[in-house]
């Protein structure tokens, strides 16, 4: 398992390079330009480890590739922002906007 420290919006921008892996947070609601873990490169078979660092377990990077995909279909071409706003929903929801 590989760990990165990684700005939300970075990882936003960057999220096709990691296939899979886990994002963790030390609040709980994400904002701009928050720095937050995501653990990468797990086997097939690791869970997610609910606390690293002081960061919290938050949601798998394939949520997040799917929320952020849901949210292109319904607005063309949606900023940071509005990811960061679709990723909160679904970590508080369970669920999709």
């Amino acid at each position: 398992m590989k760990k990165m420290i990684i700005a939300i919006d970075e990882l936003i921008n960057q999220i096709n390079q990691f296939k899979e892996g886990f994002l963790y947070t030390k609040s709980d609601r994400l904002e701009s330009q928050e720095k937050v873990l995501i653990t990468y490169d797990n086997d097939d078979y690791t869970l997610p480890l609910e606390e690293i660092d002081g960061f919290k377990y938050r949601v798998g990077i394939f949520q997040i590739e799917e929320v952020i995909q849901n949210l292109k279909i319904q607005t063309k071409n949606p900023d940071t922002e509005n990811c960061i706003k679709a990723i909160n929903f679904y970590i508080e929801n369970d669920a999709f906007i």
